[in-house]
């Protein structure tokens, strides 16, 4: 799936990841991201190099729970959520109660944004989801 050179970055980036179960941890996190965001061997391969950390997420705890809670709060389809999470890879290493929901609420009642406004601008603008809302925004 990787080059020695993504690899490689990938490893400087998480080095941990020598130490972790491929069958018991990598993998179904890559099969789930894979899977549910219909991603090809090439866009997951993009995913992972350009955000490593995502193989270091809980699965249960993180990445399955936020997607699922940023799909549902921003009524998106199944590709929808695909382009987002490709245009921002770290979205699924993010808290979503923690960090996505704040960001979101802030930015729609500071905008006087309607759902739908949220999302196409979400749709647009991705990169707005890993911000604090306070400090950024």
């Amino acid at each position: 799936l990787l080059s020695d050179g993504e690899m490689l970055k990938v490893v400087l980036t998480l080095p941990e990841i020598l130490c972790y179960d491929f069958d018991g941890t990598i993998n179904p996190i890559l099969k789930f991201l894979q899977d549910h965001l219909n991603l090809s061997n090439n866009e997951l391969r993009e995913i992972i190099v350009s955000s490593p950390l995502i193989i270091s997420s809980y699965f249960n705890d993180n990445i399955n729970p936020t997607l699922k809670s940023l799909q549902d709060h921003l009524n998106l389809s199944n590709p929808q959520l695909r382009n987002l999470t490709k245009l921002n890879q770290q979205i699924a290493t993010y808290s979503f109660d923690a960090n996505i929901k704040p960001t979101l609420d802030a930015l729609q009642s500071y905008l006087k944004l309607s759902d739908n406004d949220l999302q196409k601008l979400m749709l647009n603008v991705p990169k707005i989801i890993g911000l604090s809302f306070d400090d950024n925004i």
